[in-house]
């Protein structure tokens, strides 16, 4: 009986750590990362300011991105005044634009904005990007059409640029854009 009572038992003890261990969840062993992403605009501004050229703009950049977000135009606007574009390479050129023009916005109004972007330094610039990385800036501005009221104009702009879009969320997030704009339009 002790033998049955002992064999019962070792059973469930190797039941019990078989079960155990198919529902305890395995561990990966994470690295430390090399080299932490700042946080904050203050922590880019702290990295911009020890780096050189070209990652100085494009940490600058991050700062300004960031103080925009928090609602801090006046912030980004004196940051994004000390980056130089021509030091921007690839989809941070198209930031800079939109950043830039949103700024403008905010302190002139959709009209200037919209003259802004429509320079020819920014429009060289905007024409060094690929379709997919210019998106982004025709995107801020058709929604600087549809604030100046030009909402038909604002659709056709976004229509223009569906197909630039990567993923299909950023398409489905720019169709709604579209159907909006044309639910601003005044019946006839």
């Amino acid at each position: 009986m002790t033998t049955l009572y002992r064999s019962t038992c070792c059973l469930f003890i190797v039941f019990f750590l078989l079960l155990t261990g198919c529902t305890t969840p395995t561990t990966v062993e994470q690295k430390p990362s090399a080299q932490v992403q700042p946080q904050t605009a203050t922590d880019w501004l702290r990295l911009a300011d020890s780096a050189s050229e070209p990652e100085q703009s494009r940490y600058r950049l991050n700062a300004a991105r960031l103080f925009y977000q928090q609602g801090d135009g006046s912030a980004a606007d004196k940051v994004l005044q000390q980056v130089s574009p021509e030091n921007l390479q690839g989809s941070a050129i198209g930031d800079y634009l939109a950043l830039q023009a949103q700024i403008i916005e905010l302190k002139s109004g959709p009209q200037a904005a919209m003259a802004w972007l429509s320079q020819p330094q920014q429009r060289q610039l905007l024409q060094t990007l690929p379709p997919s990385g210019q998106a982004g800036v025709y995107g801020v501005f058709a929604d600087l059409q549809h604030a100046s009221g030009e909402h038909l104009q604002a659709a056709n702009t976004r229509i223009r640029i569906n197909a630039s879009f990567s993923s299909e969320n950023e398409r489905l997030q720019n169709q709604d854009k579209i159907w909006l704009y044309l639910m601003a339009l005044t019946p006839a």
